[in-house]
């Protein structure tokens, strides 16, 4: 160590007054402990900080492997929905078909004869479901005057339509 005073070199480190000059050197070796200390604590910081580096990288590593995971469990629930969607793609076909031949079937039939058949002419406001309210009692039987009309979207009618209704329902 050197004295600041007098720069007399050959001191230890240990000695707080100068054998040259008498100066007091505890102030000196207190300078230099806090900067041994700052060093070791500059150190230590920068060990911390590759250490957090560490940390985040591998957690991006596990979240990154975990997305591919839920990805590829993505990709098998999504070809289980797409056989389930056209399962019912084919069962809606089937459906449809079987509502079709239903609907020649009731064509085909001949009303019966002793059956009483009234006409009703759509007025201005009217649907279905209310005509089947004012003939019937019943709004839900709308379904039928749709059928023995031969109407395929009962919610559009046309004023001033002739309906047939059947009086025994």
């Amino acid at each position: 160590m050197k004295c600041p005073i007098c720069m007399f070199s050959e001191i230890d480190e240990n000695i707080s007054v100068c054998p040259n000059c008498n100066s007091d050197l505890d102030l000196l070796n207190n300078i230099k402990l806090v900067s041994k200390n700052n060093r070791t604590n500059k150190l230590i910081l920068v060990l911390i900080f590759i250490a957090l580096i560490i940390s985040i990288l591998f957690s991006f590593h596990i979240s990154n492997k975990n997305k591919f995971n839920k990805n590829e469990n993505n990709n098998v629930v999504f070809e289980q929905l797409k056989k389930k969607n056209d399962s019912l793609k084919i069962e809606i076909a089937y459906i449809k078909k079987l509502n079709t031949d239903t609907l020649k079937m009731t064509e085909n039939k001949n009303p019966i004869k002793n059956e009483a058949i009234d006409e009703y002419v759509v007025q201005k406001n009217d649907n279905l479901w209310l005509i089947a309210q004012k003939i019937y009692g019943d709004g839900f039987k709308y379904k039928d005057i749709a059928i023995e009309n031969k109407i395929e979207k009962p919610y559009e009618i046309m004023i001033g339509s002739k309906l047939l209704i059947k009086k025994d329902k």
